[in-house]
């Protein structure tokens, strides 16, 4: 049976941000002003979907708790904790790996740069590869910075973006692309005009593109989207940048520079 209540625009919202206050308002509401037009097996279903909602509703507001550690909202996320002593208050930082054949390369980096700066103790460093987990990450509020691998730019992150193997023009260039594998496990990309590109073009032109600040784009909607601020970030394009990782991540916590 389709849902009855949650199409409701308010519900939605309310569902979103973790408003259990908001729910109850206009689940109330609606199970009046419905109630009495269905059946009572649709009733029956009525209040059952209440139900969810309301659990749901609170999920997404112990998710947005900010009493409740991260480490405990996510904890199928690796996580690894900076040792010593704190100088400044304990931060989670989101380290978004790139090279899936090296991966926890860049985390390791990370983590090794703030263990020799030896003023972040405590400061928990969650490491991811998928944009929406990120997005979910960041939406309680709780992210203090995003740092971004783009060194070796790759396709994988526009597959991400485009939600599949189809990537809209938006997100891809001017052009829809949809991707297909050949005999041989490559990659190729079909534009919507006809046109053919092999692993390196796609390559390129996600450089070209950033695929990195489009995720950071997603990132921030969604984040808006739940009534909270975006965290700041940093996209690491060379390798030359990883002699300065305390240096940068310092900078954009507004911290001194050692």
């Amino acid at each position: 049976m389709p849902p009855i209540l949650s199409k409701n625009p308010q519900l939605q919202i309310a569902m979103r941000r973790g408003d259990i206050d908001l729910a109850n308002k206009v689940l109330a509401q609606e199970t009046i002003l419905k109630g009495g037009n269905y059946p009572i097996r649709c009733q029956a279903h009525m209040f059952a979907e209440a139900e969810k909602i309301r659990e749901f509703t609170l999920y997404m507001k112990q998710r947005y708790d900010p009493s409740v550690p991260l480490t405990e909202k996510f904890t199928d996320v690796d996580t690894s904790r900076i040792k010593g002593k704190a100088t400044f208050r304990n931060y989670n930082i989101l380290v978004v790996e790139n090279d899936l054949d090296m991966y926890g390369h860049f985390t390791r980096r990370i983590v090794s740069a703030l263990d020799s700066d030896g003023r972040y103790g405590g400061t928990q460093v969650f490491s991811d590869y998928n944009l929406h987990s990120c997005m979910q990450l960041c939406e309680t509020g709780q992210v203090d910075l995003v740092l971004f691998d783009w060194t070796n730019p790759s396709i994988y992150e526009s597959l991400m973006v485009g939600g599949g193997t189809h990537i809209p023009g938006e997100s891809f260039g001017r052009k829809d692309t949809t991707l297909s594998f050949d005999d041989d496990g490559g990659i190729y990309g079909l534009t919507d005009d006809g046109s053919m590109f092999d692993e390196d073009k796609l390559r390129e032109e996600a450089e070209r593109l950033d695929i990195r600040s489009l995720w950071m784009d997603k990132i921030s909607a969604y984040c808006l989207e739940a009534g909270k601020q975006p965290p700041p970030y940093f996209i690491f394009r060379s390798g030359a940048e990883y002699r300065d990782i305390s240096k940068i991540i310092s900078q954009k916590l507004g911290n001194s520079i050692k």
